[in-house]
């Protein structure tokens, strides 16, 4: 009780705020001001890498799912994959591997970064699936 008694004489004897009680209070301002902008910049680019990601991602399997249903095919693919880059503005490299000419199961793997000029193996998204070509 006695605390708060000193607190209103304290307030009550106060004529106004000083200069310096006013620059104070603006650096304390400022910095905690300056502490969220970093973080809602920080935010923002992992929502946008995370949008980029997505994207890449939707392209990949869209380009699987055409190579399992058999509108893309080895002799095909470069067109395709060049179609996707120009379309989604994206980097993007297809492998298609197997072994038996005759159909067997073959490895697809699908790498699809972003942005142009990435590594889509180092810097994207990565899918892979196995699927039964007939005539590879």
């Amino acid at each position: 009780m006695r605390l708060w008694g000193v607190l209103i004489d304290f307030v009550r004897n106060r004529k106004g705020i000083t200069l310096i009680e006013i620059l104070v209070s603006m650096a304390v301002l400022s910095i905690a001001v300056l502490s969220l902008t970093g973080m809602f910049s920080f935010s923002a680019a992992r929502v946008w890498d995370a949008y980029g990601n997505t994207a890449a991602l939707t392209v990949a399997r869209d380009i699987m799912d055409r190579i399992k249903s058999g509108d893309i095919n080895p002799s095909n693919l470069e067109d395709v994959v060049s179609d996707y880059e120009n379309l989604h503005n994206m980097s993007i490299r297809v492998d298609i591997t197997g072994e038996d000419e005759h159909g067997s199961l073959w490895k697809v793997k699908i790498y699809v970064a972003c942005r142009p000029g990435m590594d889509p193996e180092r810097d994207g998204v990565f899918l892979a699936s196995y699927y039964f070509l007939k005539n590879p």
